[in-house]
């Protein structure tokens, strides 16, 4: 593999690194000025990696890891944040930890050894991926961690709400979050007390002939690992909590079996110098893993042609759901909150109102989000199913969110949020929102919703679903049809597949949006697809959503006036 040359020897770059240019075992120590200077360019030249300063002086965590002692032979032990003389608190500088549980228990704090971990946390229960990161701040000088099994008391689920619902500021206040991305639990990953081995130097001449410049060639063996396959391969890279740990920290140093990984908002960089990805320049390699996104300033993608800018910020809402939707959670009711931040985040940048995990200024198009595979097949077993254990849970939620799905069994497909594909001026919101009633069993975003009711007013219409063979007006293996000769589409079921043996299903839908597609389908539609709850008139649950091409032909009805204007709710 061929590397290019300038980015190897331009000032500060790799070859000037201890890395390479050391022939001595490395220890942490020689290290670490490469992780300083990444850290120290990025606070002096990037300011799309400075979070804004309200979000640095509130919501701070309550307590941390204290590893102030360390310089004097003291301990480590957990401090409260009240506890810190006031004349620190506006300067606390802390670093943030992002790991992987791994099916492993970690070094917890719990009611019961509060007490004791407010006075000592004893060096031998410290596992070696919270070890490395204590090791790592002490080396950069700082004095406080944020570790979320050990600064949270995880069995007082008070103390949890009350923590888990500041996540977007915690990581967003750490001067650094040190990832153990090759970590697998936190009992595993590189022993960073242990030096790693020098690169070897061999001189040469330009022309191997005595009396020309001597060169040096710097070469590691074995060789290192390609760090994209690497870290894209690890546990931690399919965690749900871990993706808005890493959206919403201003810089993250990513720890590697055999090198460091430097990641902020506008640079990717790795120890060795072979990956270099810089936001808005050409010094890019042949990776293709990205600085992280700049949440803080650069919300709004280009828009595609004429999109609207609005719609562009909402394509990128949805980028970062499909992203979530994606990966695991130990815990299926985690599915709030480890996205709890990312929803603030975007509220605060674009001054929308969040309705769980939907937004309040475009709401009748939000709705139209879809699954993936869920009723597109008559093969049962290519159909996502909800797991037996979680079908409780998903009942009890709100029907018209994504956020009812259990991740990754079933994930929304969001293509259909590529508002590109319309002309903005023809797209109509075809339901009106009257009203949204929401509560939650706790904090906001740290607990489930105990209640999610919408009321809507719209066109209402029935829909008598009849299986076909898929054909080219339907991309994928749907191929549902209504019963009328000037409308083509489909209807994507949530929660079950289509029931097959019926071959035939009587639903109602809602109008939510229509808008003129820029190809030969004429009008599209997307429609709510509901079944009454039997309990209250007018009382419905979300299952699925339907999309219907309409040609209009001579003589024949107009679609917008198909149906009747109703208000209902829906549960």
């Amino acid at each position: 593999m061929e590397y290019r040359a300038d980015q190897y020897l331009r000032p500060g770059r790799a070859f000037e690194r201890p890395f390479w240019a050391s022939t001595e075992p490395l220890p942490l120590t020689k290290r670490m000025p490469t992780v300083l200077e990444w850290i120290r360019d990025c606070r002096e030249n990037h300011p799309q990696c400075v979070a804004p300063a309200s979000s640095t002086s509130s919501a701070r965590p309550a307590r941390f890891v204290d590893i102030r002692g360390l310089r004097s032979g003291g301990v480590v032990k957990l401090t409260r944040f009240a506890d810190i003389p006031q004349g620190d608190v506006t300067s606390i500088s802390y670093v943030t930890l992002s790991h992987c549980w791994g099916g492993v228990v970690p070094l917890r704090t719990l009611k019961a050894n509060l007490r004791d971990h407010l006075k000592k946390i004893p060096k031998s229960s410290i596992p070696r991926t919270f070890s490395n990161a204590i090791i790592l701040a002490q080396a950069l000088g700082i004095g406080f961690l944020w570790i979320d099994s050990l600064c949270i008391v995880q069995d007082d689920p008070s103390d949890w709400e009350t923590e888990a619902s500041k996540m977007h500021t915690i990581f967003r206040g750490a001067v650094l979050t040190i990832s153990a991305t090759s970590s697998t639990s936190p009992n595993d990953g590189p022993d960073l007390s242990v030096a790693i081995p020098p690169a070897h130097h061999i001189y040469t001449t330009e022309d191997g002939k005595a009396g020309k410049a001597k060169r040096t060639m710097s070469v590691r063996h074995p060789g290192l690992s390609n760090p994209i396959q690497t870290y894209q391969s690890r546990p931690i890279h399919t965690r749900g909590w871990v993706f808005q740990e890493r959206l919403l920290s201003p810089r993250i140093l990513h720890v590697m079996d055999d090198e460091f990984i430097w990641q902020c908002h506008k640079l990717l960089d790795t120890e060795s110098g072979r990956c270099l990805r810089e936001r808005g320049t050409d010094r890019n390699d042949e990776y293709q893993w990205e600085p992280l996104s700049a949440v803080y300033s650069v919300l709004q993608p280009p828009p595609h042609g004429d999109e609207n800018p609005g719609f562009a910020t909402d394509r990128l809402w949805w980028t970062w759901v499909q992203s979530y939707t994606g990966r695991k959670l130990t815990y299926p009711t985690d599915i709030f909150p480890a996205f709890g931040g990312m929803v603030k985040q975007f509220a605060e940048l674009s001054g929308d109102e969040p309705v769980l995990g939907l937004w309040r200024r475009e709401l009748p198009l939000h709705l139209s989000w879809s699954t993936s595979t869920v009723g597109c097949a008559p093969d049962a077993s290519k159909v996502a199913r909800i797991p037996d254990e979680l079908r409780a849970l998903t009942e009890a939620l709100p029907s018209w969110t994504w956020m009812s799905m259990p991740i990754p069994h079933i994930k929304p497909w969001t293509r259909n949020i590529e508002w590109s594909q319309y002309a903005p001026d023809s797209i109509l919101r075809e339901a009106e929102v009257l009203g949204i009633d929401i509560e939650w069993a706790g904090a906001p975003w740290a607990s489930l919703p105990s209640k999610g009711v919408l009321t809507l007013r719209g066109r209402m219409m029935s829909m008598a679903k009849t299986y076909t063979e898929p054909d080219s007006m339907v991309s994928g293996p749907t191929g549902y049809l209504l019963d009328n000769p000037n409308l083509r589409g489909n209807i994507v079921l949530d929660r079950r597949p289509f029931r097959f043996e019926q071959r035939r299903e009587k639903f109602v839908a809602m109008a939510l949006w229509s808008g003129d597609h820029r190809s030969k389908y004429g009008s599209s539609w997307y429609y709510l697809v509901l079944e009454p709850t039997r309990r209250r008139e007018g009382e419905y649950r979300r299952v699925g959503r339907a999309l219907m091409y309409y040609r209009r032909r001579r003589g024949g009805p107009r679609f917008d006036k198909i149906g009747s204007i109703e208000t209902i709710t829906v549960v």
